[in-house]
């Protein structure tokens, strides 16, 4: 029959799906529903019971947890602890075998069993429907006297039963996708949305210094300075605010032309830079040409500075009016 589905009540005489169920039949139900017809490898219920843990608590004691599984379609369940002893190996040698569970047509039922391999071999499974069907739930190497070594699972999530439907966002519980259950580069760039990652997604402290490109300002300074004198006179339209949470370096850039003032014949321009109250850290100048221009100087700062937060201000001097007038800054902060 290439179509068939269930259930129905049985009806006399039968009448299409209104019959008895063959076993293969219930067994192909459970294989479509719970390991999508991958009966080679997945047949464990996440989260039944223990999941069919093993361990090996004396010699020649194997004992298997609570746990449910679907092997090869026939549903399986332990619902208690239970101990299975494995014989010795040969004298002078030790011996590989595997925890598994086997469903037995002629014997009509599933159960856990040891399956003795070889020395350094684990033994390979049967997996022949309507005969015999074996998954694996672990191995270990037992020697001549009966301690087991070496036991190693053998379950991880390809072993897992995975239910055969598609899974909504809205049946996932809230933090069930950890970083643990994400690949390596699984979240890359391109999937990512434009303008998804907001400010109430980026916990406090996360976007270091280290994990941000270099900062790159630009501003204009408009306004005029009377430079009456060499007194140095602070540009507070040019206070570079500079935040660090891990030692970064840090450079900073100064350049421009100053206008002469119309009454004036020469000029002498000096421009720095003083992070804070510290020092000095360089000085440019910028010198008069004949179209009452001034060539552009540059005042620069490079420097790696601790973790903090830092106000760097410009200054200039020079002894007439002058115009400023276009002058500018580049700031760059990038990690040490």
């Amino acid at each position: 029959m290439s179509e068939w589905s269930r259930p129905f009540a049985d009806q006399t005489p039968d009448d299409e799906d209104g019959r008895p169920y063959t076993d293969a039949e219930e067994r192909q139900m459970f294989r479509s529903l719970f390991i999508q017809d991958t009966e080679a490898t997945q047949f464990l219920l996440e989260g039944a019971g223990n999941e069919l843990a093993v361990t090996a608590p004396a010699a020649n004691t194997i004992r298997v947890n609570t746990g449910a599984a679907i092997v090869d379609g026939f549903f399986y369940v332990n619902n208690a602890s239970n101990d299975l002893t494995p014989g010795n190996a040969g004298a002078g040698h030790s011996r590989r075998d595997r925890v598994i569970l086997q469903a037995d047509w002629a014997a009509f039922k599933t159960r856990m069993e040891i399956k003795e391999g070889t020395e350094g071999v684990v033994p390979a499974l049967t997996q022949t429907r309507n005969t015999t069907w074996e998954m694996t739930l672990a191995w270990y190497d037992i020697d001549d006297a009966g301690a087991i070594t070496n036991l190693t699972s053998e379950v991880g999530d390809a072993q897992m039963a995975h239910f055969g439907t598609r899974v909504s966002t809205a049946m996932l519980d809230a933090l069930c996708v950890t970083v643990a259950k994400l690949g390596a580069d699984a979240v890359e760039t391109a999937k990512i949305k434009d303008l998804n990652v907001t400010t109430a997604k980026v916990a406090d402290g996360a976007a270091t210094s280290r994990k941000v490109a270099p900062t790159i300002e630009l501003e204009k300074l408009d306004s005029d300075h009377d430079m009456g004198s060499l007194a140095p006179v602070q540009l507070t339209d040019l206070a570079i605010a500079v935040t660090l949470d891990v030692t970064s370096n840090v450079k900073l850039t100064l350049s421009g032309r100053i206008t002469e003032n119309a009454a004036q014949e020469a000029l002498v321009y000096i421009g720095y830079f003083y992070r804070d109250a510290g020092s000095l850290y360089d000085t440019g100048y910028f010198t008069s040409t004949d179209n009452d221009e001034v060539n552009p100087g540059m005042v620069f700062v490079d420097e790696s500075v601790a973790a903090g937060s830092y106000t760097y201000r410009v200054y200039v001097a020079g002894y007439f009016k002058a115009l400023a007038d276009e002058l500018h800054h580049i700031v760059e902060v990038f990690a040490a």
